[in-house]
């Protein structure tokens, strides 16, 4: 009996001691909170310091779109399987030390409403009611909805030709949820 406890406890140990520990949490989105990582709003640098302690945070090139001011990066967090999430800080002034969007790809994180990357755009209708959608060319769409502080990004398969004036109902049902994107709305 003392040799299974002890093995059992052996286990235990080596399991929150691995490295891998951390890949397995779950990172809940509510109310401008991801999980226990960030809150929208809050001081981009203290965030990232405190990041640091347990992921990699990688600072990269500029985000991707015109008219954004050049002097603000995307910061990059990675873990052992890497990409976790990127972040930004804002672009006004009052914006400048805050961090104002946040993205993954990763299957971790998860809305309040039980909405995470992979799932199909048919079960985000399901949940929530779809607000806006903006085509932005080739084959992804975002979606915005009621009751959710950002948007989703969300990957047309090819054999569906999407065209500017009638993609909204072009959109199929097991069409993939690529990203979750949270957004800082002031």
């Amino acid at each position: 009996m003392k040799l299974i406890i002890t093995v059992v406890l052996l286990m235990v140990i080596r399991g929150f001691c691995s490295g891998d520990a951390q890949d397995s949490l779950s990172f809940v989105i509510a109310k401008g909170k991801v999980g226990e990582l960030i809150f929208m709003g809050e001081n981009i640098d203290s965030a990232l310091n405190n990041l640091a302690k347990t992921y990699k945070v990688i600072r990269s090139g500029m985000p991707e779109g015109e008219g954004r001011n050049a002097r603000y990066p995307v910061y990059h967090i990675q873990d052992g399987k890497g990409l976790l999430c990127t972040l930004e800080r804002g672009w006004a002034e009052s914006t400048s030390t805050r961090i104002v969007r946040f993205t993954t790809s990763r299957t971790e994180f998860i809305t309040t409403k039980g909405i995470r990357p992979g799932m199909t755009y048919g079960e985000l209708k399901d949940k929530y009611r779809i607000s806006n959608i903006n085509y932005s060319g080739e084959q992804l769409i975002y979606v915005i909805v009621s009751g959710f502080e950002g948007a989703f990004s969300i990957e047309v398969p090819d054999n569906v030709t999407l065209e500017t004036r009638d993609y909204a109902v072009k959109i199929p049902y097991e069409a993939i949820i690529k990203e979750i994107i949270v957004i800082l709305y002031e």
